[in-house]
This record gives structure tokens, sequence and C-alpha cells, in this order.
């Protein structure tokens, strides 16, 4: 049953981090590139910047989930003593 687990955690983080990360990173550069008309280069680092708060957020998501669905209890970032 834990091994059931942890292949579903893995399959849930692993889908998370390619499909939203996918997703965000066409709208962000159509939407933040290619309709604006601001500077390219300010477009662009506020794009990358963008994607990167995304890619640490999702990746601090897909250990909470990876938590959540094993039952560890250091889920909280509060290890049991």
């Amino acid at each position: 049953m834990r091994l059931w687990r942890i292949a579903v955690s893995e399959g849930a983080t692993s889908y998370v981090k390619i499909f939203v990360m996918g997703v965000y990173l066409t709208l962000a550069i159509k939407l933040g590139i290619i309709d604006t008309d601001t500077n390219p280069l300010f477009a662009l680092a506020m794009v990358l910047l963008s994607i990167y708060v995304l890619w640490i957020v999702v990746r601090r998501a897909s250990k909470y989930l990876v938590g959540v669905i094993e039952g560890s209890g250091e889920r909280d970032g509060v290890p049991n003593a």
C-alpha cells in the first residue's frame, strides 16, 4: 500500500509540474512578450521572474502533496519529536 501511495504522489507531482508549468509558460510568453508594447528586454525579465517564482511555488506545493499523500508527519514543516 505504501508503494501505491508513493507512485500516486509522484505521478501527481509530476503532472502538476508538467501541466501547470507548461500552461503558464505558454501564457506568460504570449501575454508578456508577444502581446505587449513594452520594452522586449523588460518583458522578458518579468516573464522569467514570474516563471521562476511559480516554479518555487509548484515545488513547495508538490512537496506538501507528497507529504499529505504519504501520510508524513512533517507535511506542515514541523517534524514530529
